[in-house]
């Protein structure tokens, strides 16, 4: 899985307005609140035993702790760290972790596999009710690679073209059969906008200091 980031179309890390909520939220939520709680309390207090976390709170507190652990075996200082900085933290750490699982469970003489990671960004519109604003999605890619026959082979995925408008058709057919008053994509372009209709139905948040009102559900 990737690690997830807001930046609004007005340049606000970790900024997002989603449909339903007055004023806006944050992005990823969990990992703005490991920065400052890191910052706050430094790496050594949370690099706890593998295996150890809150009861209460077993999820974000394997987290917190998780990271810890990298930034720490990575020299870093806390004091320097932001938002983007943890994001992509957060990002080599599920690498690791992933190339690790995949170290112990997948005999590359007998399957064959690729890897990419990379980092989600929410780059939406940061008022919604100005239809003008486009509401993008894309990935900062991170690694990417194929292993064939035992042989790893880098990929750069910034370099394969992007996918022609009947193949983005075939791939929005489906979700735009079911919500026909989605709006249609703008198609022509690698980056497509998310339609503003699609936005209100299915995600839930803000829209500036304005409350959107979502159509029924």
């Amino acid at each position: 899985s990737f690690p997830h980031i807001a930046i609004d179309s007005a340049g606000g890390i970790g900024k997002i307005s989603r449909p339903n909520r007055p004023d806006t939220s944050s992005a990823c939520g969990a990992l703005c609140a490991c920065l400052a709680q890191l910052q706050a309390e430094g790496l050594d207090p949370n690099c706890k035993t593998p295996g150890v976390h809150e009861a209460e709170n077993p999820e974000y507190s394997i987290l917190k702790q998780r990271l810890a652990r990298q930034l720490k075996s990575e020299g870093c200082n806390p004091a320097e760290l932001d938002l983007v900085s943890i994001t992509q933290a957060a990002e080599r750490t599920i690498t690791n972790d992933l190339e690790h699982l995949i170290s112990q469970a997948v005999d590359p003489t007998k399957a064959n596999y690729a890897v990419f990671t990379g980092v989600q960004i929410h780059n939406w519109a940061s008022d919604l009710t100005d239809s003008s604003i486009p509401s993008l999605e894309f990935v900062a890619s991170g690694k990417s690679y194929t292993v064939i026959d035992g042989v790893k082979k880098p990929m750069d995925v910034t370099v394969l073209p992007a996918l022609a408008p009947r193949q983005l058709r075939l791939l929005g057919a489906v979700s735009e059969e079911q919500h026909p008053d989605n709006g249609k994509m703008a198609f022509g372009s690698s980056i497509q906008e998310i339609p503003r209709g699609y936005l209100l139905r299915r995600v839930g948040g803000a829209a500036g200091t304005r409350y959107v009102s979502a159509p029924d559900m």
